[in-house]
C-alpha cells in the first residue's frame, strides 16, 4: 500500500514553485546591482561581471527554490543519478551532432538585419564579441558553468517537478524546454535551444540521470564556443564550407538513426534512484 504522507512529501513543480525561482532571480539582479552604483555601470561591460552574474543569477533561483520550499516542507527532492550503460553514450553524442546540424538550418532561417532583426542580433553578438578576446573564460562559462546550472534548473528541477505534479512527461518535457529557450533571451537562441532542450528532457526522462543532459549541453555549447573563438561565429556549414541542404540531411540521419536506436534502449535501462 502507498503511503501518502510520503508521496506527497516528493518535490513537485508549481506556480508557486515557479513564482519563488522568479523571486530569486529578481534577488539576484538586486544584488548584482550594488557593486555596478559603487564601481559604474562600466563594470557590466567586463567579461568577468558577466560570469559572476551568470552563477549569481541561476544560483540565487536554484537556492531560494531549495531552502524556501523544498527544506522547509521537507520534500523529497532527487535529480536522479542512475547509471547509464557506456553503449547510450555512444548513441546520445551522435543524435545531439544531428540535432546541432539541425538547429543551425532552422536559425539561418531567421533574418538577421533590418531596423528589429539587425539591432537586436548585433546586441546578442557583442557580447559573445566580448567573450572571445577570454577563451579560456569563455569555454569556463559556456561549457561547465551553462550546462551544470541549467540542467540541474530546467531538467532537474521543473521538468522532473513538473512530472512529479502529474503532468503528463511530453507537457513537461515541453513546458521546461520552451522557458529554457525563452531565457536565452533572443529569436536565434530561443529556437535552437527549445529545440534541444526537448533532446536534453526526452534524454532525461529516459535516462533518469542529470549527467546525461549536463553532458550533451556541455558538447552542444562547447562545439559552439569553439567555432566562435576560431571562426568568430556559431556556423558550422560557414566555418567548413558546408551547403545548408548538405548539413540538413546529415542531421536528419544522424537524429533519426540515433534517435530510433536511442528508444530501442528504452526497455534494458535500469534505474538506481
Amino acid at each position: 500500500m502507498v503511503d501518502t504522507q510520503e508521496t506527497q512529501r516528493v518535490f513537485q513543480f508549481g506556480w508557486k514553485e515557479a513564482g519563488v525561482v522568479i523571486a530569486g532571480f529578481f534577488i539576484a539582479q538586486l544584488l548584482l546591482g550594488l557593486p555596478l552604483l559603487v564601481f559604474g555601470f562600466q563594470l557590466g561591460e567586463s567579461p568577468y561581471f558577466l560570469l559572476v552574474s551568470y552563477v549569481v543569477s541561476f544560483s540565487t533561483c536554484i537556492l531560494a527554490l531549495y531552502y524556501g520550499v523544498i527544506k522547509p516542507s521537507r520534500q523529497k527532492f532527487n535529480l536522479g543519478f542512475s547509471k547509464v550503460p557506456r553503449l547510450i553514450y555512444l548513441i546520445i553524442f551522435p543524435l545531439m551532432l544531428g540535432v546541432m546540424l539541425i538547429n543551425e538550418c532552422l536559425t539561418n532561417l531567421l533574418p538577421t538585419t533590418g531596423p528589429f532583426w539587425g539591432e537586436m542580433y548585433q546586441t546578442m553578438y557583442q557580447t559573445f564579441e566580448r567573450l572571445i578576446h577570454y577563451p579560456y573564460l569563455m569555454v569556463f562559462m559556456t561549457s561547465i558553468c551553462a550546462p551544470i546550472l541549467e540542467e540541474l534548473l530546467f531538467r532537474g528541477i521543473i521538468q522532473r517537478g513538473l512530472v512529479n505534479k502529474g503532468i503528463s512527461v511530453p507537457k513537461a518535457i515541453f513546458y521546461s524546454a520552451f522557458v529554457f529557450g525563452l531565457v536565452h533571451g533572443n529569436p536565434w537562441q530561443f529556437l535552437g535551444a527549445t529545440l534541444m532542450g526537448c533532446v536534453l528532457g526526452y534524454a532525461y526522462h529516459l535516462t533518469h540521470s542529470i549527467i546525461v543532459p549536463i553532458l550533451l549541453h556541455a558538447f552542444n555549447n562547447f562545439i559552439a564556443t569553439l567555432l566562435m573563438i576560431g571562426f568568430k561565429e556559431e556556423s558550422i556549414g560557414n566555418a567548413f564550407g558546408i551547403s545548408e541542404a548538405y548539413l540538413l540531411i546529415t542531421g536528419a540521419v544522424l537524429f533519426g538513426v540515433f534517435g530510433f536506436l536511442l528508444v530501442k534502449q528504452k526497455n534494458k535501462l535500469q534505474y538506481t534512484d
